[in-house]
């Protein structure tokens, strides 16, 4: 057992630093509470860049008509997954959990994902011509 040591720690020889409870609201609607050390309390939240919204594309009736409609999947199931899909970050696991089925059809995380990417490919294709 040559070349390692057990260091002791050596506590208690640097001043403590001073922590305060700090507000902080990811959302207006909502007020939370964390601990902050007193020297930070002005600088940005180091996790603030990783929030970041996902962009969900809108499609309106025209558009649904023209491009999106199927005999499998009805405008409302759409709206509902697309719904689904803003208020839980495309996160198909959740999504497949709050999925209405007493309303619609019973579907796979599968077949969640199919629709709403096939969707976004076809509204992408029509959209990005000039």
């Amino acid at each position: 057992m040559v070349g390692y040591k057990q260091i002791k720690a050596k506590l208690g020889l640097k001043r403590v630093r001073p922590w305060i409870w700090t507000r902080f609201s990811p959302k207006e609607k909502i007020e939370l509470y964390h601990w902050r050390r007193e020297v930070d309390k002005n600088k940005e939240y180091p996790f603030a860049r990783l929030n970041t919204v996902i962009e969900i594309p809108v499609y309106n009736d025209t558009e649904y008509q023209q491009l999106l409609s199927s005999d499998v999947w009805s405008k409302a199931e759409t709206d509902h997954l697309f719904d689904l899909c803003r208020r839980f970050d495309q996160r198909f696991v959740i999504i497949h959990d709050r999925w209405d089925r007493n309303t619609f059809a019973i579907r796979s995380v599968e077949d969640l994902k199919d629709r709403f990417y096939s969707v976004c490919n076809a509204l992408a294709k029509v959209r990005a011509l000039p």
